[in-house]
């Protein structure tokens, strides 16, 4: 069983896996815990994210902190970008099927993060990520961790206003996108009781899928369109 965990920055995306397998263990399953982004079977492709078209932090003066991706702005989804993806989302199917089945498997991250990177704006994007959404196999279970714009930046003081302020509109969109989402709040803290429900129903229900059921979950037509 695989359950992806989605969210912006200072979101708790990495609390929720961790108790999220806790809770888990606890019940008697195996769980392993994987950065989504460092799995081996992305090793041979570039990075989603590639570190160039990251906006540069700003330097402050003496005594004041570094303000963390300064001037940001949402990217364009090319043809050449959306083929990268869609081999990422590929090599994830095949790498998905060598999981041990025995396992509950929690991504901290996931591909819904890089939506909330793109515009959408043209024909031609908005095609791109129809051919995305379509690419990526959907977990047994997908979670969104969501908190207030104020909890955020309480929470990340040193992220430029900006680069919240655009991901976290592009968070906010995403269960438009893709209905599978369940969102799960930590604003404040979040409720554990809540989280054990939502993780142990899910488990209940889904407990007798496999890695190679996430080859055929996402049902024609589903999701809205970009």
């Amino acid at each position: 069983m695989i359950i992806s965990v989605s969210g912006i920055v200072g979101s708790g995306k990495t609390t929720v896996a961790s108790r999220g397998a806790r809770i888990l263990r606890n019940s008697g399953l195996e769980v392993s815990v994987l950065r989504f982004q460092s799995l081996p079977c992305f090793r041979l492709l570039p990075s989603s994210l590639n570190a160039r078209a990251k906006p540069p932090d700003v330097n402050p003066g003496k005594g004041e902190r570094k303000v963390r991706r300064a001037n940001y702005r949402q990217k364009r989804l090319g043809i050449w970008r959306t083929g990268l993806y869609v081999a990422r989302a590929l090599a994830f199917r095949a790498y998905s099927v060598m999981l041990p089945r025995t396992r509950v498997h929690i991504l901290n991250r996931y591909f819904y993060d890089l939506f909330t990177h793109y515009r959408f704006e043209g024909a031609v994007e908005r095609a791109c990520g129809r051919i995305l959404q379509a690419a990526i196999p959907v977990p047994d279970l997908a979670l969104l961790v969501v908190a207030q714009p104020a909890t955020i930046a309480a929470r990340r003081p040193r992220f430029s206003s900006e680069y919240l302020s655009a991901v976290g509109e592009g968070y906010r969109r995403l269960p438009q996108r893709f209905p599978e989402l369940v969102e799960f709040s930590t604003d404040p803290t979040g409720d554990v009781e809540d989280l054990e429900v939502l993780i142990l129903t899910a488990i209940r229900d889904l407990g007798q899928l496999t890695p190679n059921s996430l080859h055929s979950r996402r049902e024609p037509g589903r999701g809205a369109q970009p």
